[in-house]
């Protein structure tokens, strides 16, 4: 299958790109916007499953471009090893933004277990009255 047909990543990323370098600029882009999209979200059940799927999409996209990169010819490839720490440092970020966004809805639902709980507690107490 072409990587070009594959219409998930490629309506995140723009058009068709062949080069892994910047096919994984688009890539890097599309994850920081997504990223940036689920912090924004206070509620932990308006997490939408499908924007999920797309960041493990573009994340695997990510790897398999990096991978590629670095297995082209090195005389076609513009992959020097300041290039490559800039990807790795892009990837702590990416981390970093997931953990946070992890640990958000942790807390979140946390926070609504325990809410539940006592207004279950409250409604119990009022209907033995």
């Amino acid at each position: 299958m072409d990587k070009c047909t594959d219409n998930s990543i490629e309506k995140h990323i723009g058009k068709c790109i062949d080069r892994p370098e910047h096919r994984l600029i688009s890539i890097n882009k599309a994850i920081q916007a997504l990223l940036e999209d689920l912090g924004q979200i206070t509620d932990s059940y308006a997490i939408d499953e499908d924007n999920v799927v797309i960041l493990q999409e573009l994340i695997m996209e990510r790897e398999q471009q990096i991978t590629l990169g670095l297995t082209q010819d090195q005389h076609d490839s513009d992959w020097d090893h300041a290039y490559l720490r800039a990807q790795l440092k892009l990837t702590n970020e990416f981390q970093m933004q997931a953990t946070a966004i992890l640990s958000h809805c942790a807390s979140a639902l946390q926070f609504s277990h325990k809410s539940k709980r006592k207004l279950n507690v409250y409604q119990t107490i009022a209907t033995s009255k």
